[in-house]
């Protein structure tokens, strides 16, 4: 996912996004959230050059998906990943320009025209044929609740084949029917404490805090690091 998003920020944002974390989460009711730290500001890319040493983990943008993503078709799922990363350059213009208008308001319940205009400078548009035939105040409110289905034009084609997405880029999960239903009965028991855990990128020591319980595969593209996988704080002591 890292990767096509390094490939999306650059064909589609000419490189201003953040590079966030990027996790999988399997207690999400959204397909996919954007969450930045509270009080966050984004500072110009070369400010951020120049102080890396003295970044928190913190401070790091955080891009959820739930694991019904891999329910999806390749294709899908990374016109899922463009329209999470349109959410994300929301977010960060309205933390550096304070007069910013939302193009998603009401905690991420609410899509403006403007959202879909953004999403259309970048491929996606609404898949009309999806909606069927319903009313105009129904569709409407699907376009306000961001249901409607969005596919991809010849913008967001072009550069899905330039760079072999469909081939190069496929992600794999064992989607386990048993999970939905162990999922159904802890939805209907008391949720249990979750405790924070620490990881740290065994190379470039940058770290993260998750609170998934088991076991995690996160892997750190920071810098030169290229894939090295995190490891909980305490399993090198």
């Amino acid at each position: 996912l890292l990767k096509v998003f390094e490939i999306f920020n650059d064909e589609f944002f000419n490189n201003e996004l953040d590079i966030p974390v990027i996790l999988i989460e399997t207690n999400m009711r959204k397909i996919y959230s954007i969450k930045k730290p509270e009080g966050w500001v984004k500072y110009d890319r070369h400010h951020i050059d120049q102080n890396k040493e003295r970044m928190k983990e913190s401070e790091l943008i955080t891009m959820s998906f739930s694991k019904e993503l891999f329910a999806l078709n390749t294709k899908e799922i990374y016109i899922t990943l463009l329209r999470a990363m349109v959410e994300q350059w929301d977010v960060e213009k309205q933390a550096s320009i304070p007069e910013w208008r939302r193009l998603i308001n009401n905690n991420g319940h609410f899509f403006s025209s403007s959202y879909y205009n953004e999403c259309a400078k970048r491929g996606l548009v609404v898949d009309e044929e999806s909606l069927g035939d319903v009313e105009l105040k129904t569709k409407t409110a699907l376009l306000q609740s961001g249901k409607c289905k969005m596919i991809g034009d010849t913008i967001f084609n072009s550069v899905y084949e330039r760079y072999g997405i469909e081939e190069h880029f496929k992600l794999l999960y064992k989607y386990d029917e048993e999970e939905k239903k162990d999922k159904t009965k802890d939805n209907k028991t008391k949720k249990s404490k979750q405790s924070m855990r620490k990881y740290v990128c065994s190379k470039c020591k940058m770290s993260i805090r998750v609170t998934k319980s088991g076991e995690i595969d996160i892997r750190c593209y920071n810098g030169e690091c290229n894939g090295v996988r995190f490891v909980e704080a305490n399993e090198g002591k």
